[in-house]
């Protein structure tokens, strides 16, 4: 057990003064591993999660032992913004059992990553009963559907948070670290959280936690991903610094910037092409219900150019332009992809094989095809999507 802890002190209210004894987790007839599991469920403020990622404040307990093909999971948290928080519980008798501990929960975000928003509710309401959203909206003012879309990006991403919590360990930062670097292609933050238990004589008891480590494997600005619309590009495996990630986004911005500088629209109404610092950019119209999306989708091996429209006014706008589908089609010369999101959103678009930027061959034409592609797009949707705006009142 660490002796890193000092034993607090309990000053009563008649004056009396007692220092706490702290109680091994584990020991018969004194606290278990369950117990500490039950704690940790019913009072989530026992985790320091604003010491480790303030991204993940305010945990609402989902449920207890969530299955996964590579096991059960001890504890399922979500936040009100959308994010997730899986916690294994573990006794740290020796380091064979930390390092497989931390294994472990890494193979539950591996996995967790590959779920649709459908399966994690399946999942929860074939443990608890209830509806997810239903738990983590109870007594909450929540917008369900920005929730839910929150909880898809986390999934997609695999944005979480992953907390190992135990009693006395000793697994050192770095060695964790090492251990971690096969899942460097994950966007998780990963924390270590010692829990001592210490007991009264009268048996009332004190919980104290403490970080010991805490590991970033990828920000979440470098999880490269085409919003609601598009698969992940696969980050490079070797861990990047500062510099490399401004050299990437410099690069990026001259890609865009090359390709705005070559639009040539017929329309003096024509959409605001935005360049930006990583795989994607945006075109806008005047109206409020999405915007035109250029992308590069690596892990699809394909580069795109689709409207995403939300799940509001943008879903009534679709529907719409949906049953001119033909006629649209017609104009553009190729089929369209048609597709509405779990979460609602929808989107209108097309594709080609991947071509990479960095390459001048390839990086002239993906230029050429977003260009003519982008043109196109603009003549023929813009002023319809403009109309049923107007239409359905999303500029109000």
């Amino acid at each position: 057990m660490s002796n890193q802890f000092s034993a607090p002190v309990l000053q009563r209210a008649d004056g009396t003064v007692e220092e706490l004894i702290r109680i091994p987790i584990g020991t018969s007839g004194t606290y278990a591993e369950r117990d500490l599991q039950d704690h940790l469920f019913n009072h989530p403020s026992l985790l320091p999660v604003e010491e480790i990622d303030t991204r993940f404040m305010g945990l609402i307990p989902i449920c207890t032992e969530l299955r996964l093909r590579a096991g059960f999971m001890d504890i399922l948290y979500a936040t009100p913004d959308g994010q997730l928080v899986c916690v294994e519980t573990k006794l740290w008798r020796n380091p064979e059992a930390r390092r497989e501990v931390v294994g472990q929960i890494l193979d539950y975000a591996s996995e967790l990553s590959t779920w649709s928003i459908e399966n994690l509710q399946n999942a929860v309401f074939n443990r608890t009963g209830r509806r997810f959203i239903d738990i983590v909206a109870d007594g909450r003012v929540l917008d369900e559907a920005n929730f839910l879309d929150s909880i898809s990006r986390s999934l997609r991403d695999g944005r979480f948070l992953l907390l190992i919590c135990g009693d006395g360990i000793r697994e050192g930062t770095e060695a964790i670290s090492r251990f971690l670097t096969k899942f460097s292609g994950n966007a998780f933050t990963f924390g270590l959280v010692e829990l001592a238990v210490f007991e009264s004589t009268s048996g009332d008891r004190l919980y104290q936690p403490r970080v010991l480590g805490k590991t970033r494997i990828i920000p979440w600005e470098d999880k490269q991903t085409a919003e609601d619309d598009t698969a992940a590009i696969v980050p490079p495996k070797e861990s990047r610094d500062n510099t490399e990630r401004q050299m990437d986004a410099d690069r990026w911005l001259a890609f865009w910037q090359e390709l705005g500088e070559a639009l040539t629209f017929s329309d003096a109404n024509h959409v605001t092409f935005k360049p930006e610092k990583r795989f994607r950019a945006a075109a806008n119209w005047a109206g409020k219900s999405g915007y035109m999306l250029l992308y590069f989708d690596r892990s699809a091996n394909t580069i795109g150019i689709g409207i995403s429209l939300d799940a509001g006014t943008g879903r009534e706008i679709f529907d719409r332009l949906h049953d001119e589908k033909e006629a649209f089609e017609d104009q553009i010369e190729q089929e369209l992809i048609w597709k509405i999101r779990p979460n609602g959103r929808s989107l209108i678009g097309t594709a080609i094989p991947y071509l990479s930027p960095w390459n001048s061959d390839e990086r002239t034409i993906a230029q050429e095809w977003f260009a003519r592609t982008l043109v196109a797009f603009d003549a023929v949707f813009r002023p319809r999507l403009e109309e049923l705006e107007v239409e359905f009142g999303s500029n109000d």
